[in-house]
Order: C-alpha cells, then sequence, then structure tokens
C-alpha cells in the first residue's frame, strides 16, 4: 500500500490462543481497515494506543 501513496506500517503482533493483536502505525483506522481487507484477515476492532509502559518509560 506504501507504493499507492498510502502511510501504513505493520510494527508487530502478539498472539493469544485466539486472537492476534497488531500494532500499526497509519495515517487513518480506515488504512488498516484496507490492509486487512486485502490481507483477508479479520480486523474488528481498532484502538489508537495513547501510551506505552515499559522499563525505559516506568522511571
Amino acid at each position: 500500500m506504501n507504493d499507492e501513496g498510502k502511510n501504513i506500517h505493520w510494527q508487530h503482533s502478539y498472539s493469544t490462543q485466539d486472537k492476534i493483536y497488531c500494532v500499526y502505525i497509519a495515517d487513518s483506522p480506515d488504512l488498516v481497515l484496507e490492509h486487512a481487507k486485502r490481507l483477508g484477515a479479520p480486523a474488528d476492532k481498532i484502538e489508537e494506543i495513547k501510551g506505552i509502559s515499559d522499563p525505559t518509560t516506568g522511571e
């Protein structure tokens, strides 16, 4: 999609027993939905990440 001028970048995914959570940097939720549709993957809910907690931010 980037070659079409659409700003979307997959960062990584987390897998649980029955779900996959994918993290993207994208200009809009619609781009994430379009990406999922092109892959034939479900995208049931999209949430914007408001903050990150890890050892570097905990001090």
